[in-house]
């Protein structure tokens, strides 16, 4: 139901206090946000918007709309295209998938009513003299109004970032304003678009000068996200160090009345909190007033400031000085100096001298550590490698432990925790043989578990001691690949009944169907938690017989993107050697 806005107005605005923590909806939220003057007098809003038609089903789908609320857009402009560039370009011709790109200026009334009817209609209901249709947005909800704080670009050890600030608008510190977005569940988009779409449109996007990185932060495809700028208070940071961390606030010229701001400051390190106060202070009209809200210390410091009238953050700021090292932070001097000279060290290498450079920086100044945080920087990294032991993240092997390697496999499989949520295994290693997935996955606990494949069976025939278990004296070499197959499908037939609930596939890189590969990796992919992949180390075969390592993989989406890149190249009759739905 649309809000009557008079009757909000009467409700909201003239009380003396307006508190988002009161209980109330998101339209009520957005309200207050849009006109309660807190963070902007805002009237109108600059919006981008791209537009994907599919001709198939006549369609016009929102592929992504920004709204921009600022105090400097006067009046309201049609749409029109970007400068320069055209307003439509073809991005899949066989599918007949068009882009538009254009941007308009509306007002804050015109918007309220396109948010409302997007909710209830799924339509973006704007129209003007170019625009004569809505275009759909794919299945669409409302996300609460968030806001974005400023991330401490400077002292912060370790890279923090905020997805939204840097992959919208191309920073990753300024922050300080609010974002409503309507995402899009976006069903269809998933079913039409593919990855070189995706790429295409973003090619278009950078053409306009925009900085929208949607092929980073592709969930944001399809949604129409609004930025409220914060133009009610500035903020100029003064000090960071031994004098602890003091900004200076000022309201803006425009604002001509006294703001209330309610300050909370928050220092933690190793889950303790060390600092914790709260304060008001009067901001005068004219009037900068210096604040020094927290002491110089090596913890996560979080300062928040907020208007008492309407409970909106006004200010947040989070900067983390802890002195420690891991793969994201490294430790480095204050100050350094790089010679002009620069010495060599010579080798020989096949009768050849090789100079190689010397690193001759030197580092000036010292690091101030305090002996408690680094105490407890030392403590949590053991702590991190016993549980990653614990998880079954890292396993180490030494001779003689085969069995209980494979067991180690099937427990990371069949995770309690996770089992319920296990879509899909994935196996790749180049020596995978039929008796290896006996061995391992299919002793997967989820009931119609899917089980996809890889191996290399040329791999395996020029190896004499990996093709002299399966094969006996073949002619050639394309005789001993034939003989492979069929013997590994013999095996997975006598092993698995045409009833088995197993949904398995296997398959082989053959000649240029599929990408060759060295490495062997597990992949666990699930609908809700994220894929998990694990490097094997070695060959299921060869598993615990000498000494190496199982262990989880920080960065998976390199190895599943890999992985699915492989087997869609391998996705034709001479690479297949077994499929469970040819037996059901």
């Amino acid at each position: 139901m649309q809000m009557n806005l008079s009757k909000i107005s009467r409700k909201l605005l003239w009380r003396k206090k307006i508190h988002l923590t009161d209980g109330g909806t998101w339209e009520r939220d957005l309200y207050v946000l849009l006109n309660s003057k807190s963070t902007g007098n805002y009237k109108y809003c600059y919006v981008d918007q791209f537009v994907l038609l599919d001709r198939k089903t006549s369609i016009a789908w929102n592929y992504f709309t920004h709204v921009h609320f600022s105090k400097k857009y006067k009046a309201e402009e049609d749409s029109t295209p970007y400068q320069d560039c055209r307003l439509k370009t073809t991005i899949n011709k066989n599918r007949g998938l068009i882009l538009f790109a254009s941007h308009y200026i509306m007002t804050k009334e015109n918007f309220w009513h396109c948010v409302h009817a997007t909710i209830n209609s799924n339509v973006w209901d704007y129209k003007d003299t170019y625009i004569k249709e809505g275009q759909k947005v794919d299945d669409p909800f409302v996300s609460s109004i968030k806001y974005v704080a400023e991330n401490g670009p400077a002292g912060c050890i370790y890279r923090s970032s905020i997805p939204v600030e840097e992959s919208l608008y191309g920073s990753n510190f300024m922050g300080s304003y609010y974002i409503f977005e309507i995402y899009a569940r976006k069903k269809n988009l998933k079913e039409i678009l593919t990855d070189s779409d995706i790429q295409k449109i973003q090619k278009e996007i950078d053409k306009r000068g925009l900085t929208y990185q949607l092929v980073d932060l592709n969930d944001r495809i399809g949604n129409i996200v609004c930025k409220f700028e914060n133009e009610t208070l500035k903020v100029k940071p003064i000090r960071l160090g031994k004098n602890g961390i003091t900004h200076q606030f000022e309201l803006a010229k425009d604002v001509k009345c006294r703001v209330k701001l309610h300050f909370h400051v928050e220092q933690e390190h190793d889950q303790l909190v060390y600092t914790y106060y709260d304060k008001n202070i009067v901001l005068k009209p004219g009037v900068p007033r210096i604040v020094a809200e927290a002491d110089d210390s090596q913890c996560r410091t979080t300062i928040t400031a907020t208007d008492s009238r309407t409970n909106l953050i006004m200010f947040r700021y989070t900067t983390d000085q802890s002195v420690f090292s891991n793969y994201r932070a490294q430790i480095s001097y204050p100050l350094v100096c790089i010679p002009a000279h620069r010495d060599w060290r010579r080798i020989v290498l096949n009768g050849e001298d090789i100079l190689i450079p010397l690193n001759d920086v030197q580092w000036f100044g010292s690091i101030d550590v305090y002996d408690e945080m680094m105490e407890a920087g030392r403590r949590q990294q053991r702590w991190e490698d016993v549980f990653f032991q614990a998880q079954k993240y890292l396993n180490v092997y030494y001779k003689n432990q085969h069995n209980e390697a494979l067991v180690d496999i099937r427990e990371i499989i069949n995770d309690p925790r996770l089992i319920w949520n296990l879509q899909e295994i994935c196996i790749i290693d180049p020596y995978l043989s039929s008796k290896d997935i006996l061995d391992t996955v299919v002793f997967c606990e989820k009931r119609d578990i899917h089980i996809h494949c890889l191996t290399d069976l040329h791999t395996i025939v020029k190896n004499k001691e990996a093709s002299g278990e399966i094969l006996e004296n073949e002619a050639s070499e394309s005789s001993k690949f034939e003989s492979a197959k069929i013997k590994f499908r013999q095996l997975l037939e006598a092993a698995l009944p045409t009833d088995c609930d197993i949904d398995l596939s296997f398959r082989t890189v053959y000649s240029d169907y599929g990408s060759r590969f060295h490495d062997r990796y597990l992949i666990l992919k699930y609908k809700i938690n994220k894929t998990r992949v694990w490097s094997l180390g070695t060959s299921v075969n060869s598993i615990g017989k000498s000494h190496h390592i199982i262990q989880i993989v920080e960065a998976p989406t390199l190895i599943e993107s890999f992985f699915d890149k492989v087997w869609h190249e391998t996705d034709f009759q001479v690479c297949k050697i077994y499929e469970s739905t040819d037996y059901k």
